[in-house]
C-alpha cells in the first residue's frame, strides 16, 4: 500500500506547511501530529466495525514509514493500537523526496521570485506596488496569504486583471474587456470581490461599488450616459434642443454627445450633483445642473468639457455627500477634467445645521478620512475632516434642503 504511505506523508506535510507559516523559529517543541482516533485517513482503522480487515495493512504501512525514519509513532499502552503519528522534522527533506513534493522552502523561494517579478513589472501602479510589497513581507515573515490567494496562479491572474483595469484608457464594456483580455467574458465579474478588496486596501482611493471602480477606469457595464437640466441650448444632427423650453432633464448617450454642438449656455455656473434623488429635486435658477452618479464616466466628462470649452468663464461646483466618497469624487473630477470644481454645501456649516440627520462613521470611513488628511489635493477639506472625525459623523446630500 505504497499509495497510502504517500497519502500519510502528504497529509503530514500539508499540516507542516500550514503551521510553519506561523512559526517564528524551529524548536524542539514543534510537533506536526495526526491523532489516529480523530484523523479521517484512519476511519477504517479506528472507527469501523470491520476495522480488523484493515488494521494489518495500515500498521504495515505505518511501520514502513517509521523504519524509513519519516515518522514517529506512539501506540496506546493498553490496546497496542496506533495512537499518534508525528512527522519526523529531522528528516523533513527526506519526506519531501519520498512523495516527490517540492519543499516548503523551495516553494517559498519560487513564490518570492514570482512576486518580485510581478512587483518589478507593476511598480508604477500604487495599488499593485502596495499589494505586492505587502505580499512579499508576508512571505519572508512566514505569514499566511490565504486571504489574498490560495495559489501562485491565482495571485498572478489577479495582478494581471488589476493591471489591465488600470491601463484601460478608452471606454469599453465590461464583458468585452474581459473577453478581449482573458478570453472569458465573465472572468472579471467573478473576481469582483478580490479586485475590490485589493483596490480599497492598497489604493489611494476607496470605492463604494464595483461599478464605481470600473467606471473610474473607463470600463462600463452598460452604455455610458450623462444627464442635464436647464440652461443649455444645443444641436444634435441639426435638431435644436432648448432645455429651458423642454423643462425636463435630458439624457445624453455618448454617441449623442460626440455629435452635440452647444449653441448657448444661459447660466453663469455649472453644478454637478452626486445622487439622482437630489438631482431631481435640486434647484438653482442660475446653474446648469448635471447628474454625476458617483465617479464620472467618459460621457459625463465629454459633456463637462463641451460646456467648459464653450465658456471657460463659468464657475463649476460639485455638490456631493459630506463623506470620504463625496470628497474623493470631487478630487477625481478636478483631476480628470482639469477644471477647478469648487465644493458646494459640503462643509462644517452643513454638518452642524443637519447634525440630527448625520450618520456615524464606520471603521473604514475613519481610515479613508485619515488617508485624505495626508493628501495635498484634499488640503481644503482638512478642517471638515477633523470635524467629522472628532464628532464621528458624515452626511448624505439628500438630508440637505
Amino acid at each position: 500500500m505504497a499509495d497510502f504511505q504517500a497519502i500519510i506523508i502528504n497529509r503530514l506535510l500539508t499540516l507542516y506547511e500550514k503551521r510553519k507559516q506561523s512559526w517564528k523559529s524551529d524548536t524542539k517543541s514543534r510537533v506536526v501530529r495526526l491523532i489516529v482516533e480523530k484523523e479521517p485517513l484512519f476511519k477504517n482503522y479506528a472507527h469501523s466495525s470491520q476495522s480488523y480487515l484493515f488494521r494489518d495493512d495500515v500498521e504495515k504501512d505505518v511501520a514502513a514509514l517509521e523504519d524509513a525514519e519519516l515518522i514517529i509513532v506512539t501506540k496506546d499502552k493498553n490496546t497496542g493500537l496506533l495512537k499518534n503519528i508525528d512527522l519526523n522534522l529531522k528528516t523533513i527533506d527526506k519526506a519531501y523526496d519520498f512523495v516527490k513534493r517540492t519543499s516548503l522552502n523551495d516553494t517559498l523561494e519560487n513564490e518570492k521570485r514570482i512576486v518580485e517579478a510581478l512587483l518589478e513589472d507593476n511598480k508604477e501602479f500604487v495599488v499593485l506596488k502596495g499589494f505586492l510589497e505587502s505580499i512579499f513581507n508576508l512571505i519572508i515573515n512566514h505569514k499566511s496569504r490565504d486571504r489574498y490567494y490560495k495559489s501562485i496562479d491565482e495571485l498572478t491572474l489577479t495582478v494581471q486583471i488589476i493591471s489591465s483595469i488600470i491601463k484601460q484608457d478608452e471606454d469599453i464594456f465590461l464583458r468585452v474587456f474581459s473577453k478581449k483580455k482573458f478570453n472569458d467574458s465573465k472572468l472579471v465579474e467573478k473576481k469582483e470581490a478580490k479586485i475590490m478588496q485589493i483596490f480599497n486596501e492598497f489604493g489611494d482611493k476607496t470605492y463604494e461599488s464595483f461599478s464605481d471602480l470600473l467606471e473610474d477606469h473607463n470600463i462600463v457595464k452598460n452604455k455610458g450616459s450623462a444627464v442635464a437640466k436647464q440652461g443649455l441650448l444645443f444641436k444634435i444632427n441639426n435638431q435644436t434642443i432648448d432645455l429651458d423650453l423642454l423643462g425636463e432633464e435630458f439624457y445624453f448617450s455618448i454617441e449623442m454627445l460626440l455629435k452635440m454642438r452647444i449653441e448657448a449656455v444661459r447660466k453663469t455656473k455649472v453644478i454637478t450633483v452626486e445622487n439622482l434623488t437630489t438631482f431631481y429635486s435640486f434647484k438653482d435658477n442660475d446653474a446648469v445642473i448635471l447628474y454625476l452618479g458617483g465617479f464620472h464616466n467618459s460621457a459625463k466628462r465629454e459633456l463637462i468639457r463641451k460646456i467648459y470649452n464653450f465658456n471657460p468663464n463659468l464657475v463649476f461646483y460639485h455638490f456631493g455627500d459630506i463623506d470620504c466618497g463625496g470628497i474623493e469624487i470631487l478630487l477625481d473630477l478636478r483631476n480628470k477634467t482639469g477644471i477647478d470644481f469648487k465644493p458646494l454645501l459640503m462643509g462644517i456649516e452643513q454638518l452642524e445645521k443637519y447634525k440630527t440627520e448625520c450618520q456615524p462613521l464606520t471603521k473604514n470611513d475613519r481610515k479613508r478620512l485619515k488617508n485624505l488628511l495626508t493628501t495635498n489635493s484634499a488640503a481644503e477639506f482638512r478642517d471638515t475632516i477633523y470635524f467629522m472625525l472628532e464628532h464621528n459623523i458624515k452626511l448624505e446630500q439628500e438630508s440637505i434642503e
